[in-house]
């Protein structure tokens, strides 16, 4: 499994890592926070690995709807974002 796409909030506190499972092309993703007391290391917060998408497209979209501070819109508008392959 590999990360193709890691994605941050605005304040940097939160993230999201979109993986690839290179073996099946499938793709799924993990959300993270920074807290200062644990010295700017990232801490899952939520773990959507048992689910798969058979697109990067079809992760972003879910991710979109389950995190509240991730704005789908913008990551159609980013321009390395590939969101269709």
């Amino acid at each position: 499994m590999k990360i193709v796409r890691s994605i941050e909030d605005q304040t940097g506190a939160y993230c999201v890592d979109f993986i690839e499972d290179e073996a099946d092309r499938s793709f799924t993703f993990k959300v993270f926070r920074k807290e200062p007391e644990d010295y700017g290391r990232w801490s899952v917060t939520a773990d959507y690995t048992k689910t798969r998408y058979q697109t990067l497209s079809d992760a972003a979209e879910a991710a979109g709807k389950l995190i509240p501070w991730l704005d789908i819109r913008l990551l159609h508008h980013h321009g390395s974002w590939p969101l269709r392959p």
